[in-house]
């Protein structure tokens, strides 16, 4: 009746679709008028749930209101009746009420004048999903990650390590290692947090050291290795080879996911030039050569070894190199074209051989 309270005595009928799908019946003075508005849940055929909004005119007779509720939903309406509150209350702090039942299984929700989403409980609202599994990356580098699974109406916030992002940004870029979880609320109040997760930042790992054995093997100091000759990648990535030609050999490492740079570049000679013994030799090549001599060794005892350059004719010393290590190249643009004589030698002068060579 007028006062909104149902009268047994009051002849106002209402006209429902469909009673076979009536689910319940609840009252409620919801724009405030002092008029309770009737509200008929029902369910059709097609899993369409419908809440049907009456009002008094005149507290004789209602009649369909241009409020009505769509909503669908493949789960189960709970009844506005029992254990199941009807709650009015802006739940979102737009300036609209938000008519808002609730039971153990489900919460739905409509706002006042327009849908505004149907949701489960709390208990099939799914944790942050990240955009990623691979939470590592190298020095220099930066780990951008998002969150996959974001609704409208949700609110994420960032905690990593001591500090936090609580502005609602729906991705972070991270520079250093640290801990992290994000928490995902929705506007129901419904908040669940992603798994926590580690983020590494690697170094670049140091350039690999080259040396050649007594075998003639190629070997790098650490594994994890690609191998270039003359600039070009190979095929080989063992940590130890032996190559077929000569030329110019670098390599670089791949460790925890992170490139090193090159490795200083290492001239491998396939022929000897000396022998010294059966796992010793000195090599000094080609010959003629241009520019660029490769001078390799295996001494026993000697890991450095020195370089004279003597012109043929006067016998002047025209360059001296000191310190050299195996597989280092020799710079000598500057020499004119003709014959010279080389001659290495050890610091304590154990070690000294000549080589007679051709500049073009």
């Amino acid at each position: 009746d007028k006062d909104g309270n149902f009268n047994e005595n009051n002849s106002s009928t209402i006209s429902i679709p469909n009673t076979s799908y009536l689910i319940g019946i609840r009252a409620h003075d919801i724009d405030g008028d002092g008029i309770k508005e009737i509200f008929l849940p029902m369910n059709d055929t097609s899993n369409t749930w419908k809440v049907l909004i009456y009002k008094s005119n005149d507290g004789k007779s209602y009649k369909d209101s241009s409020s009505k509720f769509i909503i669908n939903n493949t789960n189960k309406m709970p009844p506005f009746v029992g254990n199941n509150p009807l709650v009015i209350s802006d739940i979102d702090g737009n300036g609209k009420l938000d008519l808002f039942i609730k039971n153990k299984s489900f919460g739905i929700r409509w706002e006042w004048n327009g849908v505004a989403f149907v949701r489960n409980n709390c208990t099939n609202f799914t944790k942050p999903t990240f955009n990623t599994s691979k939470f590592s990356f190298c020095s220099g580098d930066t780990l951008k990650l998002s969150i996959t699974n974001v609704s409208k109406g949700d609110t994420l916030k960032w905690y990593f390590g001591t500090k936090s992002d609580i502005t609602n940004v729906s991705n972070k870029t991270f520079t250093d290692s640290t801990k992290l979880f994000v928490t995902r609320t929705d506007s129901l109040g419904c908040v669940v947090s992603s798994d926590t997760v580690s983020l590494v930042k690697y170094a670049i790992p140091a350039a690999p050291l080259l040396s050649r054995d007594t075998a003639n093997n190629l070997i790098a100091n650490v594994t994890g290795i690609n191998w270039y000759k003359d600039g070009t990648l190979i095929t080989d990535t063992t940590q130890k080879i032996k190559p077929s030609t000569g030329g110019s050999y670098t390599a670089k490492t791949t460790q925890n996911g992170c490139i090193s740079t090159f490795s200083v570049p290492y001239y491998y000679l396939v022929t000897d030039v000396i022998n010294l013994s059966a796992n010793e030799f000195i090599k000094l090549a080609p010959n003629p050569f241009s520019n660029q001599l490769n001078f390799d060794f295996a001494v026993k005892g000697y890991q450095r070894l020195n370089m004279e350059v003597f012109d043929m004719a006067s016998g002047a010393r025209l360059a001296r190199k000191e310190n050299l290590t195996a597989g280092m190249p020799i710079y000598l643009g500057q020499l004119s074209p003709g014959n010279y004589l080389i001659k290495v030698t050890s610091n304590d002068n154990k070690v000294s051989y000549q080589f007679k060579m051709v500049k073009l």
